[in-house]
């Protein structure tokens, strides 16, 4: 919807131009992983981060790309999603939305992500070497 090839492409924009929020969160999947406008990205994200619950996550790990985690934030959203299967179902939902942004450049995504506290699982699988 937010390539300009799609067929969708004008009601993306009009729905950007009311300030919805679904199309400010593919706006900022663009800005960063399209454009590389790292900035812009988490400043939009900043007014919907807990408008979707996997908006949240990607606000965090932008944060983490330009190296200022919002501590606050972290710790708020950790207590709210800690369990592994719905953090899970958060990084799913966003791979499948970076990927359908389009050409990844360089510098604007890392090989993993860390999440530095574990649940009970999480603990298991790196108790066990499991990545």
């Amino acid at each position: 919807m937010a390539q300009e090839s799609s067929s969708y492409h004008m009601f993306y924009t009009k729905c950007l131009a009311l300030k919805n929020p679904y199309a400010l969160y593919l706006q900022s999947l663009v800005l960063a992983f399209h454009m590389f406008e790292l900035q812009e990205a988490i400043a939009i994200l900043d007014g919907i981060k807990d408008v979707f619950l996997h908006t949240g996550l990607l606000y965090i790990m932008f944060h983490s790309c330009a190296g200022s985690i919002p501590w606050e934030f972290c710790i708020q959203y950790k207590r709210r999603y800690y369990q592994f299967s719905e953090v899970d179902l958060f990084a799913d939902k966003l791979m499948f939305h970076i990927t359908e942004v389009g050409p990844r450049r360089q510098g604007t995504y890392k090989n993993f992500w860390e999440f530095e506290d574990y649940g009970e699982c999480w603990s298991d699988h790196q108790n066990l070497n499991e990545y």
